[in-house]
């Protein structure tokens, strides 16, 4: 009987400890045509199945510990994700459930035109990108909590034209 409820509190340990789902995590990259920038947008997309009180607090970049700025809105049509309605999130409600889309994003800049002194044409300058992942920090309970975001899928890179 010792071993069930060690079970039974383990799991429901585990299960309160997932207050936002990570749903789906992408990029996609935008070559500025003519232009020597590209912009990456990340998009994060999470979902909240319980009631409680919350907010987002800030996206930070793994590898520099930098906060970025960014958007949220709720995603009302889970169902029909090629046109969802979206809802500016003004305010976090407890009762609130459903699908949140976070995005950000960074502008690569990439030397051309005339060169520096000593710099290679073409070169990629540094960038605050997010290749080895995020971490969303949140308030959840009044209790800042984390969740990390290991990965981005790459969708197709758009080259404008």
């Amino acid at each position: 009987m010792k071993q069930l409820f060690f079970i039974f509190l383990f799991i429901t340990t585990s299960a309160i400890g997932q207050e936002l789902k990570l749903v789906k995590a992408f990029k996609i990259t935008i070559n500025a045509g003519a232009t020597p920038t590209s912009t990456i947008n990340y998009t994060v997309l999470l979902e909240k199945n319980k009631n409680f009180n919350w907010s987002v607090d800030s996206v930070v970049n793994v590898i520099s510990q930098k906060k970025v700025k960014h958007s949220i809105v709720k995603v009302n049509k889970k169902d029909n994700m090629i046109k969802p309605d979206y809802e500016q999130v003004k305010t976090f409600s407890k009762k609130d459930k459903g699908v949140y889309q976070i995005t950000f994003s960074v502008t690569v800049s990439h030397s051309g035109g005339i060169p520096h002194p000593g710099a290679p044409i073409n070169m990629q300058l540094p960038v605050q990108e997010f290749s080895q992942g995020a971490i969303l920090y949140y308030t959840c309970k009044k209790k800042t909590k984390k969740l990390e975001i290991k990965s981005f899928e790459q969708l197709e890179t758009i080259d404008a034209p």
